[in-house]
């Protein structure tokens, strides 16, 4: 593996105890195990920091379009027993481990006499970690300890590998039907191993579109950085209120890869049309628990028809009611919606009330509260 082309600043820290299991019990009745620090051996592919210590540097690496960046270390079993090495736990998805031994992945449980060593493989796919610090655990268990033989403690920061212009779509106030663009420019740094540098834009739903603009990209493998340019566009069909999606920055698969590594990009839009909430949003508060509180919001609409006939929906602990007399005020036609929490369940509540014209329009309400113990 090139060491140019990594950018993933690790440090693994070896904290390897291999454990004699056989040996008799002490006097006080507890098993008297002989603990000895393993001997570390470096893959000759990286260089140590400080042997005494058990660091080792990786370099960096992207999680988009990265490729599993490993490392080998070997164990030497430095008590006086046999240790057969029963379980590998992983922390995550991210990371494996495997013993191995003369280049060959060795089956558990596998046992380790004494003075002999066996290789644990580290493997870490940066596409499944997400982009910042982090800190891990890989732990080694051996037949008749409860407690591991061998922990390799990982930490490090990740990056994503492209710069986003804008971090984030945010398309404003859009009328329900129309279509609304945001440009949105894609960097990925020439160090990301991606195929050419392309990056995929794909959305979350069918409401919004993605075209790559023709002749606004550079994508040659020679430049320091490439960018790619792409129209989004968004139409909001029979959904009012506050919109919010998805879009993912997507590598194509590499050889050595797990999958496509993706970076989520945030859309939000307010969608308007033929029916509005005024707030817009209900939020409750602090609320003790086991009390119960009402707030009302008032459906405004130019139509009588619209407000006829609507139906609201909220999942439990919000119940609504929509009172059956209308105001007028003006052109505007107005009524009113009765939300009512009954605060059963301490936390921090974040839900949806869905307004449904009979045409199927739905409305959408955010409702947040925060129930106290």
């Amino acid at each position: 593996m090139n060491r140019g082309t990594r950018s993933i600043s690790f440090r693994i820290l070896l904290v390897a105890w291999m454990v004699a299991v056989a040996l008799p019990a002490a006097a006080d009745g507890t098993l008297g195990m002989d603990r000895h620090l393993v001997v570390i051996e470096q893959d000759e592919t990286y260089d140590f920091i400080s042997p005494a210590d058990g660091f080792y540097d990786f370099g960096e690496a992207y999680s988009l379009g990265g490729n599993v960046v490993e490392h080998t270390f070997v164990l030497r079993n430095a008590g006086a027993a046999p240790l057969t090495i029963s379980r590998l736990v992983s922390p995550c998805g991210c990371t494996t481990a495997t013993l191995v031994r003369a280049g060959q992945d060795l089956q558990l449980p596998y046992e380790v006499g004494p003075d002999q060593s066996v290789a644990v493989r580290l493997s870490l796919n940066p596409s499944f970690v997400k982009a910042g610090g982090f800190q891990m655990q890989i732990e080694l268990y051996a037949v008749g300890q409860n407690d591991p033989c061998a922990t390799l403690e990982l930490s490090g920061t990740v990056e994503s590998g492209v710069t986003l212009d804008p971090p984030s779509v945010d398309f404003g106030t859009v009328a329900s039907g129309t279509r609304a663009d945001v440009t949105l420019k894609v960097v990925a740094n020439s160090f990301a191993p991606i195929s050419g540098h392309h990056v995929e834009v794909v959305p979350s739903d069918g409401s919004l579109s993605v075209t790559e603009v023709a002749g606004a990209s550079s994508l040659s493998p020679r430049t320091t950085v490439s960018t790619q340019t792409f129209d989004i566009s968004l139409v909001a069909k029979n959904r009012l209120g506050p919109y919010n999606a998805w879009l993912y920055a997507q590598a194509p698969y590499r050889p050595g890869q797990q999958s496509s590594a993706t970076v989520r990009i945030p859309v939000h839009a307010d969608v308007t049309g033929i029916i509005s909430a005024e707030p817009s949003s209900v939020d409750f508060g602090n609320v003790s628990l086991g009390s119960v509180k009402q707030l009302t919001v008032n459906l405004i609409s130019e139509s009588d028809t619209v407000l006829t006939g609507m139906g609201a929906f909220a999942p439990p602990p919000l119940y609504t009611s929509i009172a059956p007399t209308m105001e007028t005020a003006g052109a505007r036609r107005k009524v009113s919606l009765i939300v009512t929490l009954n605060a059963r369940f301490p936390g921090t509540l974040t839900s949806d009330i869905l307004v449904k014209c009979q045409d199927g329009t739905l409305l959408v309400i955010p409702v947040t509260c925060n129930v106290l113990q």
